[in-house]
């Protein structure tokens, strides 16, 4: 339910009172899809203010909806309080499902000018990472587990262009729980190593984790991390690098994963033939990730720059 309404206010500037970027149907860009075309639900104007009065509102009051679909992620039991005025748009206290998970936070439009600009800051708690990822076919299959993330982000949409050409900029924190990276496997002769060593991952699923935690910082299409830490089964590893949407050959990481293991003649041999050192009852393994989200490589360190 809005009221304070001031038809004038919002309409100041551009006809229907939005920019060219939000003048579409449900086939235009990502923030016009939004506002105009996937919202199930409904809002009453309640009454009209006038703009000569200083300080009020173009319009405030209670943003609710079933279901709304921002580009091809779906959400469901939105509601948030609204302000607008002056070609902007204020949604606080803010709060949504997603993927068996919860949204919570703020966000705000700017609607003067060709474009659209957009600032939010969330917290995600509990968000089932395998179904986010569904909705995005590079991503589907690549990790599991259960999120939370605090995202600090904010960017611009022009008048048709593609979802991915966002440009998104901000800082971020996440963290996943009690999950699997099945394309991320450590080198496999490694993994073998350490089974016939008696070592940290035994017969257990070297793919799966209890905790992967990073930061995030994004700009442009560049999504950069200096601490990545993954807890997984009698295997840590810690690492920083980057990820580059923009790129072909997206990934480049560097870290070192390390191995539980009890120092004796075997565990020498493996360090002598991996490169790898013996410290605090752990094996430590220099690596790099490279390549792209489709196809990543794991190489130990001593086999990069080898043909």
């Amino acid at each position: 339910m809005l009221e304070n309404v001031d038809l004038r206010a919002l309409a100041a500037g551009t006809p229907l009172g939005l920019p060219p970027v939000l003048r579409s149907t449900g086939h235009g860009p990502l923030l016009a899809s939004f506002v105009l075309a996937r919202v199930a639900g409904a809002a009453t104007l309640m009454s009209v203010s006038d703009p000569a009065e200083s300080g009020i509102p173009a319009a405030t009051g209670d943003v609710r909806a079933d279901a709304v679909r921002i580009g091809a992620v779906e959400t469901s039991n939105v509601k948030s309080k609204l302000r607008a005025a002056s070609g902007q748009v204020f949604f606080e206290g803010l709060g949504f499902d997603a993927y068996d998970g919860h949204v919570t936070g703020q966000a705000s439009l700017s609607l003067s000018g060709p474009a659209v600009r957009f600032h939010a800051s969330v917290q995600l708690t509990g968000l089932d990472v395998a179904k986010l990822l569904t909705a995005f076919p590079e991503g589907a299959g690549k990790i599991t587990g259960k999120m939370d993330s605090r995202l600090d982000v904010s960017g611009e949409v022009s008048a048709g262009a593609p979802a991915r050409d966002l440009g998104l900029d901000g800082t971020g924190e996440v963290t996943i729980h009690d999950g699997r990276l099945p394309t991320l496997r450590l080198n496999e002769n490694l993994v073998e190593l350490a089974r016939i060593g008696a070592l940290g991952p035994g017969s257990r699923d070297p793919a799966a984790f209890s905790r992967f935690s990073a930061d995030l910082n994004l700009a442009g299409q560049r999504i950069t991390s200096r601490k990545i830490n993954i807890v997984g089964n009698g295997i840590n590893i810690e690492g920083y690098g980057t990820l580059d949407l923009a790129s072909a050959d997206s990934l480049d990481y560097r870290g070192t994963a390390r191995i539980d293991a009890k120092r004796n003649p075997l565990t020498t041999i493996i360090a002598g033939l991996s490169g790898a050192t013996y410290a605090h009852g752990q094996l430590v393994f220099p690596f790099a990730l490279s390549g792209n989200l489709r196809t990543p490589r794991f190489v130990l360190k001593t086999e990069i720059g080898n043909p």
